[in-house]
């Protein structure tokens, strides 16, 4: 949560406000059609540095589960470079069950990294839960 960077872009889903007017959200599509999200954004470091994602947890059936993609965007035609694509599994169940009472963010590495420029996170949900996963 928190204020979108300058240049940083978001597709799918609604950016919504929460709590105060400095907090934001990205609710994310979700649909039984596969609805999908992005957010494009710049690492401008000379070396690619590790993504995090974070989202709202709580309980199981809350927020659906869903693919995080990373991979660079093409300056020249904006398409997406799929030879470097990495990907993990979110699951926004809080890892501590005595935390399951709590409503929380987490913030999920899953090992990925983006490469120096452009690059965009695709979050695609895998299921269809109770509330919009927000990240």
């Amino acid at each position: 949560t928190g204020k979108l960077l300058q240049g940083t872009t978001t597709q799918g889903g609604k950016l919504r406000m929460f709590v105060a007017n400095d907090k934001y959200a990205l609710h994310v599509m979700q649909d039984k059609w596969g609805g999908k999200s992005t957010i494009e954004f710049e690492n401008t470091f000379d070396l690619p540095m590790e993504v995090g994602v974070t989202a709202m947890v709580w309980k199981e059936g809350v927020y659906p589960k869903a693919r995080i993609t990373v991979m660079p965007v093409s300056d020249d035609d904006k398409s997406q470079v799929d030879h470097v694509r990495r990907e993990y599994i979110l699951e926004p169940v809080h890892p501590d069950p005595s935390f399951r009472t709590w409503h929380v963010t987490n913030t999920f590495f899953g090992g990925v990294e983006a490469p120096p420029g452009r690059n965009v996170i695709v979050i695609g949900p895998l299921e269809v839960a109770e509330r919009p996963l927000r990240v």
